[in-house]
């Protein structure tokens, strides 16, 4: 998917989270943490989208390639 600013305010799911300690720590059961894009942060090279996580309340940043776009 080519990242674009439609993107945002979709909503996701967080496939990979391992760089953000507090995601980790929150979300050691199976369930996937679900968040809503707030902002598309790279267009050049690997894209990255900020994503307003719901059970923590926090924004992170994280790879396109890890999070799963919802219908």
């Amino acid at each position: 998917m080519t990242p674009t600013n439609e993107l945002v305010g979709r909503r996701v799911r967080v496939n990979a989270w391992y760089d953000h300690a507090e995601l980790v720590a929150a979300h050691r059961s199976p369930a996937r943490p679900e968040g809503t894009i707030t902002h598309v942060n790279g267009l050049i090279g690997e894209a990255a989208v900020s994503v307003q996580v719901d059970e923590q309340g926090g924004v992170y940043t994280f790879k396109l390639s890890d999070v799963e776009i919802l219908p």
